[in-house]
């Protein structure tokens, strides 16, 4: 199990996915020693990886400033569209930078 975890890690996941991954190995594994699948449950052999502390960064006046008025836009920019599914599209696409090529999954009759 530790050099399951380590290779996931290795693979690029984050400290938390693994963690995950482990919840549910770990919870599968204790359901599997109450029905007498298996002798023991070998996650809790291994060390887990360290999560770090996540420090927010605080807008300053002027980003604040910055994203109010780009709000404002694309509420604008949204209120032209009067056919909801289709604003629901322009939302997501204008919020998240969903590019171009993409744009026909999101559509509704797809």
């Amino acid at each position: 199990m530790q050099a399951f975890y380590s290779q996931k890690l290795e693979e690029g996941l984050s400290p938390r996915s693994v963690i995950l991954i482990h919840a549910v190995l770990h919870q599968a594994l204790e359901n599997a020693v109450k029905w007498g699948l298996v002798p023991r449950n070998v996650t809790k052999l291994v060390s887990l990886p360290h999560v770090g502390r996540y420090d927010a960064q605080i807008l300053t006046t002027d980003q604040s400033a910055l994203s109010a008025t780009l709000a404002l836009h694309i509420k604008s920019v949204l209120d032209i569209v009067v056919d909801d599914s289709a604003r629901t599209i322009r939302a997501v696409q204008i919020t998240t930078g969903k590019r171009l090529m993409y744009q026909h999954s999101l559509h509704p009759q797809n």
